[in-house]
């Protein structure tokens, strides 16, 4: 019996590129199906040695979480089989039975609500809490129901986790957590509901990104003044020194990086190589969003403000992907 991949339970997207090379470096992926992630700087395995100039190309699509499961593995309960097909009353049924757990599992620790609350089943999902489920449950890289919640966004199954105690600062095994997650996928409401219920705004993950590095480095400008409203940081640094300035930048994203220039960031922070936003900017070409950067950067009394002269000995900075041009 297999489950096919499906939307957002099977392909949650714990990213989190975001979170991904130090939210904005080389391309890197941290997945949630245990697959390794791409080498980029400050990806799990990486060497600092790789973190120079951010990809062009945005990190590959994360490992696959509701895959079916493999030769030799146990069958694949009955109950996770209703769920997926959304059958309300074949779940019903099967809770009512003896024996049946509404904790059954894959192999790999996918079990009925991890499905439901990814693909926003909410009878399902008020079912099995109902009837016990485990509300932060975790699969085998770490992720609980609320982290596939936080893809889709679906607000009523949010709240009847956070109702059944789910853990809203559980962070899986790249450090990622619910918030991060509904952050780095553009979900404002969710990311309030979720301060609201006592996520902490400012954890870091292993790659030392926030959730506001999520929302950044994919232009959700939305999310970035919901969490500083709520009191982010907004001078956070990642490992690699990436601030949510630099993430606006590497999503283009004019709005974002207003929003956190209202919000009083410095505009000079520079990375582990030296580089500030208007660099970054500069690099992609990003002529717009480099213009403005620059003339903050000039103002504040950043590198923009003392460019080196031709034929000082220095070089042009690397393109991304950290190939000279």
């Amino acid at each position: 019996m297999r489950i096919a991949p499906r939307s957002a339970a099977s392909a949650l997207l714990l990213v989190l590129l975001p979170f991904v090379g130090a939210s904005c470096g080389k391309s890197g992926t941290a997945t949630v199906s245990g697959g390794a992630p791409t080498p980029g700087p400050g990806v799990p395995g990486a060497t600092s040695a790789q973190a120079e100039v951010p990809a062009e190309k945005p990190p590959a699509e994360p490992g696959k979480v509701g895959h079916a499961s493999s030769p030799g593995s146990k069958p694949v309960p009955p109950i996770l089989q209703a769920t997926r097909r959304n059958n309300v009353e074949a779940v019903k049924n099967l809770l009512e039975q003896n024996g049946v757990d509404p904790n059954a599992s894959l192999d790999d620790g996918l079990s009925s609500l991890h499905v439901a609350a990814g693909e926003g089943f909410v009878e399902i999902v008020k079912l099995l809490l109902e009837k016990g489920a485990n509300s932060s449950c975790k699969q085998a890289a770490g992720a609980t129901p609320l982290h596939f919640c936080g893809q889709t966004g679906n607000l009523e199954v949010a709240q009847a986790l956070i109702a059944a105690k789910a853990d809203v600062n559980a962070q899986d095994k790249d450090g990622n957590t619910p918030l991060m997650v509904a952050s780095t996928h553009g979900r404002d409401e969710l990311a309030n509901l979720l301060v609201d219920a006592g996520a902490q705004l400012d954890l870091k993950n292993k790659v030392g990104a926030t959730a506001l590095h999520g929302a950044c480095r994919f232009g959700h400008a939305e999310v970035a003044a919901v969490l500083l409203a709520r009191g982010a940081s907004v001078n956070a640094q990642d490992n690699q020194k990436y601030s949510a300035l630099h993430c606006a930048a590497h999503a283009n994203s004019m709005k974002t990086a207003e929003i956190l220039v209202a919000n009083g960031i410095d505009v000079t922070l520079q990375n582990v190589d030296g580089g500030t936003a208007f660099q970054y900017a500069a690099t992609k070409e990003f002529e717009d969003l480099a213009k403005y950067l620059q003339e903050l950067e000039v103002a504040a009394g950043g590198p923009a403000a003392n460019p080196p002269q031709q034929g000082d000995g220095q070089q042009k900075p690397p393109a991304p992907g950290g190939k000279k041009k």
